[in-house]
């Protein structure tokens, strides 16, 4: 969900290193597309970012921080903005699993652009190998 362009719907990566126990350090690759009004009027945003991440442990889940900067790279037909950087600051969750960590998070960003500013405010689901 974001100011600029609605409800979208996207894929993500996300590649981290840990610097410590609790400390690792993230480049996220994502790409979002607006297509609820249709291929022609739809809009898709690029928004690679590089993050700090922060891990809480308990005993059966990890909470976390993150924060970062990025660039925000709208481009379609619908797309109504030049784009520009971003910062991010989230909260999110990991269980996990056998073989596997199963995470949850949002994750809001501001968009700084020309003229204003605007908001993104994704939530994610995903897996973690």
């Amino acid at each position: 969900l974001q100011t600029e362009q609605g409800l979208g719907i996207s894929i993500r990566t996300r590649l981290s290193k840990p610097i410590n126990w609790d400390v690792s350090m993230a480049v996220d690759f994502g790409l979002t597309g607006f297509i609820l009004e249709g291929r022609n009027k739809a809009a898709y945003v690029f928004d690679p970012q590089v993050s700090v991440i922060v891990t809480f442990p308990d005993l059966n889940r990890a909470t976390y921080l993150l924060g970062g900067f990025g660039v925000y790279a709208p481009f379609g037909n619908g797309s109504n903005s030049s784009g520009g950087p971003t910062l991010h600051i989230g909260i999110g969750r990991a269980n996990p699993l056998r073989d596997s960590t199963f995470y949850y998070e949002v994750d809001p960003v501001l968009i700084i652009l020309k003229e204003s500013i605007a908001i993104s405010i994704p939530f994610r689901v995903g897996i973690i190998l």
